[in-house]
């Protein structure tokens, strides 16, 4: 619909002299239609988006669950209402479709910690270096962390790494009709609400737009993608979601005073239609950082201080990466003015994710410790679906053969900054019970690895296991409490001659449990090729430094062995079988002498 030529003139006017004004503002929209048009263009979006993720189930039903518990009851009227109602309703057929013949492949990677140990810092480094601290060295493992899921499985839900996610196949006569009365839907809503809200049509989202914007925001084209946003605002400037695009795009491009604008406008336009904001506290990270480049002293302090709240209250608590932040923000303002409210709320934030974290690590424990619990698949389900479930129960038991005890880096994260910020605030004894009953229940560690576990208690008799291991030139037995997937294995040798070799290629051979669900009874084998080609003679001392876990602040276990000849006379030149060698065809060479491993006294 056009615009008479006097009221574009006008809007045109407006739009240049307040470029980052609201569009409600300038035209005068009440409370009312601004709600409306909110509400309308984001339906219009989501429709879209539910329609292009149709197969993905993860998402239909992240945000079935969202439309229910986070749509702000306020801001419905009976359209709006029923329209929602709708979506629910396509949701849940899509689902019923997919499940009719969906491959059953979308079991969780058990692995998942993993793929979060290397995207997130060291937070004792932020503590013990404050000054240096700089907010966008979390931007990057936080806001573009696989964890922002959604922007990624939607409108390309094909290029989705979730192994579970399949949108291969063709739409069906089902599928085809579902599709059509949600587009037909939404259309129909609309025309209603501009026409029952006399809203100005112009500011009113089409589908072909929605398509051409959630394209260009998967645009890796930085300039591009600004260059379309910035020349099309007229048609998204009322859509709140495009400001944050615009100001995550500002951000990637270094221009941190439009982002910090864009941002702006995006709280001037945004009406309440959510009870939590979920996009709007994923971009104010960037927005803090944005902040730390431009601002200055107390004009920074007071801004990151309101946003780093802001992202608390528009978060939930399994938005742990986004709290995180928010406490390592408060952490950097006490070292900018050493105003210790700023520690205490940090503190306060990080003791809520350990208590959110800590039932993830307890279910891994469990899983760990007991058998392989295979799939059985269902008395419905076809021969490639059973095939599939078999394959991974396959899977499961293969993983078990060198399997070692899990850590839940997110959980693990939150109990280094835990612990450093009590350190640093000199806590209570009562609080320091507190923490220990959220992670210590009924005094069990929370993580298996003996040293890694003595790390997160204050009170403890500080009694050391008696911790053994076997030593057999190229193997060492080592109880898996000790060790992690990231362990560390030096073996250093002293000759009778006073050379020096270390050995440092040891890799993991195996795990056996021979006592399945008592894990004191579990044990690792490492193998190495170096020693497997060491010439060992006797007399020589054997040093074994075992690091837990890598890069992380765990003592390590230390070990001493020495080298015995088993060759005293003649005639056990004869016994071939006796002693080490490296290969078994060494034991051919009956002139030469074998050696035995015997451990001296555990030097720690």
């Amino acid at each position: 619909m056009k615009s008479k030529p006097i009221v574009s003139l006008i809007l045109a006017i407006c739009l240049f002299l307040i470029p980052l004004t609201a569009p409600s503002e300038s035209l005068e929209l009440s409370n009312e239609q601004q709600n409306a048009i909110a509400m309308l263009n984001y339906i219009t979006v989501l429709t879209q988006e539910i329609n292009s993720s149709k197969n993905s189930r993860l998402y239909l039903e992240q945000v079935y669950s969202s439309l229910i518990n986070n749509t702000y009851p306020n801001s419905v009227d009976s359209r709006t209402q029923n329209q929602l109602t709708g979506l629910l309703d396509t949701m849940e057929n899509y689902r019923m479709i997919n499940v009719k013949r969906e491959r059953l492949d979308f079991i969780f990677d058990q692995n998942q910690a993993q793929a979060i140990r290397a995207a997130v810092p060291n937070p004792l480094g932020f503590l013990s270096s404050i000054q240096s601290y700089r907010p966008s060295k979390l931007v990057s493992a936080i806001v573009y962390m696989a964890i922002d899921s959604i922007s990624s499985y939607t409108a390309f839900t094909e290029q989705s790494n979730l192994k579970y996610i399949n949108d291969s196949w063709a739409l069906d006569d089902e599928e085809s009709a579902e599709l059509h009365n949600s587009r037909k839907g939404t259309f129909v809503y609309m025309i209603s609400m501009v026409r029952d809200n006399n809203l100005p049509g112009d500011l009113i989202l089409t589908e072909n737009a929605v398509e051409e914007l959630v394209s260009w925001k998967n645009n890796d084209n930085i300039i591009g993608r600004i260059r379309f946003l910035e020349t099309n605002k007229p048609t998204y400037q009322s859509y709140g979601s495009y400001w944050l695009i615009l100001a995550e795009s500002y951000y990637s491009n270094g221009d941190f005073e439009k982002c910090l604008n864009a941002i702006s406008s995006y709280e001037s336009v945004k009406t309440r239609i959510f009870r939590r904001d979920y996009e709007y506290a994923k971009i104010i990270p960037l927005a803090i950082a944005a902040a730390y480049e431009v601002y200055l002293n107390e004009e920074y302090e007071a801004f990151a201080s309101r946003y780093a709240q802001a992202i608390l209250d528009n978060s939930d608590h399994d938005d742990w990466s986004l709290r995180y932040f928010a406490a390592q923000t408060f952490v950097d303002l006490y070292g900018k003015t050493q105003n210790k409210q700023y520690l205490k709320r940090a503190y306060e934030i990080t003791l809520d994710n350990v208590n959110y974290l800590v039932e993830e690590q307890r279910k891994l424990n469990a899983n760990y410790i007991s058998a392989v619990q295979e799939i059985s698949p269902p008395t419905y389900a076809t021969k490639d679906e059973k095939e599939q479930i078999s394959n991974y129960n396959k899977m499961l038991k293969e993983t078990r053969k060198t399997e070692l005890p899990p850590i839940y880096e997110p959980l693990l994260l939150n109990c280094e900054l835990l612990f450093a910020l009590a350190d640093k605030l000199n806590i209570s004894e009562s609080d320091q019970l507190n923490i220990e009953g959220i992670l210590h229940l009924k005094g069990e560690p929370i993580f298996l690895i003996e040293e890694l576990d003595n790390n997160y208690w204050f009170i403890q008799d500080n009694k050391k296991a008696n911790i053994s291991i076997d030593f057999a030139g190229t193997k060492i037995t080592i109880p898996v409490t000790c060790v992690t997937d990231n362990a560390v294995i030096n073996v250093t040798v002293k000759d009778p001659n006073a050379n020096t070799v270390t050995i440092n290629d040891w890799y993991l051979e195996k795990v056996e449990r021979p006592g399945e669900g008592n894990i004191s009874t579990y044990y690792a084998t490492y193998i190495s090729n170096e020693a497997r080609n060491y010439m060992w003679l006797p007399d020589s001392i054997v040093s074994i430094n075992i690091i837990p876990k890598n890069n992380h602040n765990t003592k390590s276990y230390k070990f001493e062995y020495k080298t015995e000849g088993t060759k005293n006379e003649w005639y056990d030149y004869l016994k071939i079988w006796e002693g080490h060698k490296a290969n078994w065809y060494d034991y051919a060479k009956v002139w030469e002498n074998s050696v035995v491993f015997k451990p001296l006294e555990k030097v720690e």
